[in-house]
């Protein structure tokens, strides 16, 4: 039979996201039951807390590289994220076990075989649109790895979101530190800041719901956007060398002669001493994860 739907409302003397199980009482003189069975579980909305940062990471998909997963996953755990959204699709089984293990522990919050991402309003102070091959760093000498304290000093009251320009770690160059045990690691060196494939960090009330896409957004009226400085928030890509790089070959180039057949070797390259960092404090984390996961990386 059709059910109807009531909604009760009361006072609660603590913080919500405390509150674990509900249950409903005629008597006001009863007592609580100790059965679990009387009691409903809670399930708060993403972003409950106003203070939260949210990555959406579009698609996992296919191929992903579960290893290097889990070293993105550590990273956005160091770096203060509260949350991070995904979808699958067509996902390898290490890959899926790498998500069903970080959902399990409140991380991640996995949507399974979606075709596209819908455009929806999410409950968060700060959203990041990145993927998995990509970090948004703060600069740990001013704040530590905090990236909720970098945003904070970025978003003023008249900002809606700020663009973040990539340096670009190219994965077919010869690796930085060959011997590491973290792909990130291996792969230090980057180029400078380019404007290839950027992406937004953004604050939700701030924008126009529905507007929101992989690398761009619309912000509200009186709100307004610009590109973040790399000295107080940074964005490193992982990727390997392609030939949409050639519109940044003279910006890109250290001064030697070309290369014959390889875009990317003579790009002047910079070693970031903050992913050294973080793949310092990660590291033991990720070793866990992948024995645990049994996941090796080659």
């Amino acid at each position: 039979m059709p059910l109807r739907r009531i909604q009760y409302r009361c006072p609660v003397p603590v913080e919500v996201y405390l509150i674990e199980y509900v249950s409903i009482i005629n008597d006001m003189k009863a007592t609580c039951q100790e059965d679990i069975s009387y009691y409903v579980q809670v399930t708060l909305p993403l972003g409950a807390n106003d203070t939260t940062i949210a990555i959406c990471s579009l698609i996992s998909y296919r191929s992903q590289d579960a290893a290097i997963l889990i070293e993105w996953f550590e990273a956005q755990r160091l770096l203060g994220v509260d949350k991070i959204l995904t979808y699958t699709q067509e996902l390898n089984s290490d890959a899926l076990r790498v998500l069903d293990y970080y959902e399990s522990i409140g991380l991640a919050e996995v949507i399974r075989e979606f075709d596209m991402p819908e455009k929806t309003s999410l409950g968060f102070k700060y959203v990041i649109m990145c993927d998995k091959d990509e970090f948004v760093v703060p600069n740990i000498t001013k704040f530590g790895f905090s990236l909720r304290k970098s945003l904070e000093h970025i978003f003023d009251k008249s900002t809606a979101g700020v663009q973040l320009n990539p340096k670009l770690h190219v994965t077919t160059w010869e690796p930085y530190n060959r011997s590491s045990t973290l792909f990130i690691s291996r792969y230090r060196n980057s180029t400078t800041s380019v404007s290839d494939r950027h992406k937004y960090v953004y604050m939700p009330e701030r924008t126009v719901v529905g507007t929101t896409t992989i690398h761009g957004f619309t912000a509200c009226r009186g709100y307004r956007r610009y590109i973040a400085q790399s000295t107080v928030l940074d964005f490193h890509h992982y990727r390997s060398c392609t030939k949409s790089f050639v519109k940044y070959q003279s910006a890109l180039n250290s001064g030697q002669k070309r290369t014959v057949g390889d875009l990317c070797a003579d790009f002047r390259q910079y070693t970031q001493d903050d992913i050294n960092v973080i793949g310092k404090q990660i590291e033991n984390n990720v070793l866990k994860v992948r024995e645990q996961l049994g996941i090796t990386y080659q």
